[in-house]
């Protein structure tokens, strides 16, 4: 199986799934080099054309990067800190659907398989973070 992105030149780069499964694994400590700013693009023109789940929900996703602001500031996120020395963080919405969270996690998914065949790496925190927050 096949998916496609976009790179800066415009053109659908394809990356294997089956590959980015196998290669995948949950990271918990990163690196402070930054991400490479075509990755980020191209990561980030992914998110936006994720497309809609199985049960027909349109989730959305944002990049957040929290380099910019105190680290005072983030603990109260909720769970901020079960991983180290991350920066870049992708945050799902959907609206309340039937099926709208197994959409959100069939989209999300697609996108960590996406940052799995850009060689970056990644590590779920789903429900951690305080709404209020």
């Amino acid at each position: 199986m096949r998916e496609y992105s976009m790179q800066e030149n415009s053109k659908m780069e394809e990356f294997n799934v089956f590959e980015a499964v196998k290669e995948r694994t949950s990271v918990r400590s990163y690196s402070s080099r930054p991400v490479v700013e075509s990755h980020r693009r191209d990561l980030e023109y992914y998110m936006a054309n994720a497309g809609t789940g199985p049960f027909g929900t349109k989730p959305r996703f944002k990049m957040l990067d929290l380099e910019p602001l105190d680290k005072k500031e983030l603990r109260g996120l909720g769970k901020y800190g079960f991983i180290k020395d991350t920066r870049l963080y992708i945050l799902g919405a959907v609206k309340d659907a039937p099926g709208a969270l197994e959409d959100l996690g069939y989209c999300m998914e697609k996108i960590i398989l996406k940052a799995t065949s850009l060689n970056l790496g990644t590590c779920w925190l789903g429900g951690t973070f305080k709404r209020a927050a």
